[in-house]
């Protein structure tokens, strides 16, 4: 009898213990708690796109991108050419002569293809002799030139420009897309932690419930103890009770350290910096408007856009292919002016005359196989395009029908499991009321006790599993972060590369 009495006197003794621990930690779980603001999901994101390096890089390329456009419009600029260069040959007349020739131009390519040309050169030339008293020696010549060249064929509408004008707004909603791609893949990871974490906080404040609820349990044994009502069977299953939820809530800590951690880490916050996550449903969406919400998914969804991009450049070198297989056909036509002074034997000579002419240039191309050649890669390129954006967009009509379906079963599920979540309080309240009258056991406590717990973390985990579906649809559908914040970061990048 007194060895019995002493170890519940034992039992009692470690569970006070425990129980003063525990109220240490809740107390400053609890404190934690009040110094820290509910950090919700969208906040997460924002700093995520605002401070993950790289999305820098990403920035870059969009940058380098833009660069296109300049290098194609510098094909309509116009164009300066100029030589100048001296020789001794022989001339038409097989006598020594010494030259000296200067030359410039300017000229630009239009939209249309045509181009222009105005050209000038300046020769002088000096012959040990001369076939004539009559002609000039030395001689200067100066040439003045204006040419407009009209393509027909090849080069009509000027399809390099053209195509590099679409090749370059395909890069950059190319570089966009991608951009937006990494910011999505790093969305999704950051929300299945966001959640992990968030489903590992509620487990943690339902294990402090439950530690409550085991201590009150044992503020009872004892009463009954005292009363000789308690038998140690009693004390060693609230003892094992109370311990498994200390062990439970140790261990959740150390999985709510690591999540924590690594939370702060995409957002670029400490280590340590505290925080904790709310179930938030701030994303208003109207499930039953099925064809909007699927066209703006298909309006946004980067990997859409980064096939449409593919599908501009295929457009584009089918452009360049088909022009390289035309037969080029150009209309040159030209003005200009000639004059020629030099000495004579008679005194001196100085000829002015205006030019001008307008001819055709043909050209064929017998061997057709490598024009045939490109077209074909463009055209293959294309339809694997067309191929993979119909295969995007029935994937993604499969999973907008799953999330929207998930989300009224998941509306469905809170409810109900509320409901019994509820039923479940009310009965281990009765099952307390009764215990105190001496009509219920203590296992029959502990058992309601372990129903309330397994139904609290049910109703919870719909909960967090609508939030989670609506979050999906909503990043699907661009809601979920403001995509202008990648715009600035892209303009700060271009601002510092100028001031540099």
């Amino acid at each position: 009898m007194y060895e019995s009495a002493y170890r519940i006197k034992s039992a009692l003794t470690v569970m006070l213990f425990i129980t003063a621990s525990l109220a240490c930690l809740q107390v400053v779980y609890a404190k934690q708690q009040k110094t820290e603001k509910a950090l919700q999901l969208s906040e997460v994101i924002d700093n995520i796109v605002r401070h993950y390096p790289s999305l820098d890089v990403a920035a870059i390329e969009i940058q380098r991108a833009r660069q296109e456009f300049a290098k194609v419009e510098s094909q309509l600029g116009w164009v300066l050419s100029a030589r100048a260069g001296m020789s001794r040959d022989l001339s038409f007349i097989d006598s020594p002569t010494d030259r000296y020739a200067a030359g410039v131009g300017v000229g630009r390519t239009f939209e249309s293809g045509s181009s222009i040309e105005l050209s000038g050169a300046y020769s002088h030339d000096d012959s040990d002799a001369t076939i004539s008293p009559l002609l000039p020696n030395p001689v200067e010549r100066t040439d003045l030139d204006l040419k407009y060249r009209i393509p027909f064929a090849q080069g009509k509408d000027n399809p390099q420009y053209a195509a590099g004008l679409l090749t370059a707004r395909s890069g950059l909603s190319l570089q966009e897309a991608n951009q937006r791609l990494l910011v999505d893949n790093l969305i999704q990871q950051s929300m299945l932690l966001y959640y992990d974490l968030l489903f590992t906080h509620i487990r943690i404040k339902d294990a402090q419930r439950a530690i409550d609820r085991a201590q009150r349990l044992m503020v009872f044994i004892d009463k009954n103890r005292k009363l000789g009502l308690s038998e140690k069977k009693d004390i060693l299953r609230v003892e094992s009770q109370l311990k498994r939820q200390v062990a439970q809530f140790d261990s959740l800590q150390v999985v709510w350290y690591q999540q924590r951690t690594e939370l702060n880490r995409l957002m670029g916050l400490p280590p340590n910096q505290e925080l904790i996550p709310a179930v938030s449903h701030a994303v208003n969406i109207d499930v039953s408007e099925y064809q909007k919400i699927l066209e703006t998914v298909y309006r946004r969804n980067p990997e859409l856009n980064l096939q449409r991009s593919q599908l501009e450049l295929a457009a584009a070198e089918i452009a360049l292919a088909k022009d390289e297989k035309r037969d080029q056909l150009d209309l040159i036509l030209s003005v200009g002016n000639r004059n020629v002074s030099g000495d004579v034997l008679a005194g001196s000579v100085d000829d002015n005359e205006v030019v001008g002419a307008a001819q055709l240039e043909y050209r064929y191309s017998f061997d057709k196989q490598g024009f045939d050649a490109n077209l074909y890669q463009a055209m293959l390129q294309k339809e694997k395009a067309e191929k993979e954006i119909k295969r995007i967009e029935d994937d993604l009509r499969y999973q907008v029908d799953s999330l929207l379906a998930q989300v009224s079963a998941n509306k469905r599920a809170v409810k109900s499991n509320l409901a019994h979540y509820k039923v479940e309080q009310q009965k281990i309240e009765e099952a307390f009321a009764r215990y105190k009258q001496g009509r219920a056991t203590t296992n029959e406590l502990i058992d309601f006790e372990e129903s309330l717990q397994v139904s609290y973390l049910l109703h919870q985990n719909q909960k967090v599993t609508l939030s989670r579906s609506i979050a999906n649809l909503s990043l699907l559908m661009g809601l979920l972060w403001d995509e202008s914040t990648l715009n600035n970061r892209v303009e700060a990048l271009s601002s510092g590369g100028e001031r540099q």
